[in-house]
């Protein structure tokens, strides 16, 4: 993880931190996210502890979360109770908030609420990473409380999800920090001409088989390009006959994904404009930053992806990627069909892929995010 940053990078004055995670489900691409961010800040020599509920009935060790999510080192671990009453849960979230606040200088949290009862606690910095329009349930009342002070920094993970909340919770847009998830994976650069040259062209998606993620629009693919192998990794294959082209595989620990992903010569990125939730519809478009993006990128192979506006905040067509209109098969066709007859366009993206990859490697991104609210010497 020693890409992108200035190793010698401390934060001013105490050296403490606590990331309060609380709910995290196993697996996740936030999960993976909070670790690596705490990875970041251990490797900068800061002193983090991070605080979770436990995930089931067991509850892994630092080491064993080092090995599964291949990290250079792990926080110290704070497993809190769960309550059954919600409102017993929420209070506990905040009086575990404040006391954090009141033995670290420094809180990194998801959760409004958190930050709340760490500013309470009297925690001199306070970092806010947003990933939601709109926040869940009394984040929102939080949100409007702690936002104008001055010991909150406030990170979005894309600019027009920092113009929505700006907007939306009457903030300056220029006091929020804007940055795109990072990821910790080595960078590749080593496509060339010759790769791919002696088999079929593989393309492949690695991720969730969510709604919204497009798994039909590869199907659909799959069937246009017979001579195109299509691997897909993550999950459980639909009902119904596949192309013949099709290998669907289950999900696949963290830590074996670069060595997946460096297997493929196309990366597909296929997100749709709208994805149902629980609240209802939502439009992806207007400020997703998937982790899988620079986790892609960090591959240092050709992508296609949907064409949504803070996907290409980082995606730049025909420099690291190939973007399409998310709900066009034909366009996603044709872009195929160039990669499959141009090995030359191939490794021209592959490297614009890697040069972007990068600018967004986590140590960099917790690095900037310090220095931006001024906590970093």
């Amino acid at each position: 993880m020693g890409n992108g940053t200035d190793p010698r990078t401390q934060l001013s004055g105490s050296s403490s931190c606590a990331y309060l995670a609380f709910e995290v489900a196993s697996g996740s691409a936030h999960k993976v996210q909070i670790l690596e961010t705490c990875d970041a800040l251990t490797s900068f020599g800061v002193d983090t502890e991070l605080l979770m509920y436990p995930d089931g009935a067991e509850t892994p060790s630092a080491s064993e979360l080092r090995q599964l999510y291949e990290l250079g080192n792990t926080p110290r671990i704070s497993w809190i109770p769960r309550d059954g009453s919600k409102w017993v849960a929420r209070l506990r979230l905040v009086v575990e908030s404040s006391r954090a606040g009141h033995r670290c200088a420094y809180i990194y949290t998801r959760r409004a609420v958190a930050a709340l009862g760490a500013l309470l606690g009297g925690a001199r910095h306070v970092f806010l990473e947003i990933h939601q329009s709109t926040p869940i349930g009394y984040d929102r009342v939080a949100l409007r409380l702690v936002g104008h002070s001055k010991r909150l920094h406030i990170v979005c993970v894309s600019r027009r999800l920092a113009e929505i909340i700006a907007r939306r919770y009457g903030l300056e847009e220029s006091a929020l920090i804007v940055e795109h998830n990072g990821a910790s994976f080595p960078i590749l650069d080593d496509y060339s001409v010759d790769s791919g040259a002696s088999r079929r062209l593989r393309a492949m998606y690695v991720g969730t088989f969510a709604a919204g993620r497009g798994l039909g629009t590869i199907f659909d693919l799959a069937a246009l390009h017979p001579t195109v192998d299509f691997v897909v990794v993550g999950g459980q294959a639909p009902a119904g006959r596949l192309p013949d082209n099709v290998a669907v595989r289950g999900p696949v620990p963290h830590a074996a994904v670069p060595e997946l992903l460096s297997q493929a010569d196309i990366l597909l990125m296929p997100y749709t404009r709208t994805v149902m939730l629980s609240d209802g519809v939502t439009d992806t478009a207007e400020y997703c930053s998937p982790l899988k993006m620079i986790e892609y990128l960090s591959a240092g192979r050709s992508i296609i992806a949907s064409n949504l506006p803070s996907i290409a905040e980082i995606l730049v067509h025909e420099s690291n990627c190939l973007l399409v209109d998310p709900e066009s098969v034909e366009e996603w066709s044709a872009a195929m069909g160039r990669l499959e007859r141009d090995p030359r366009l191939r490794v021209l993206l592959a490297h614009g892929a890697a040069e972007t990859a990068g600018r967004h490697t986590i140590l960099g991104r917790v690095q900037r995010i310090l220095e931006h609210a001024g906590a970093a010497e």
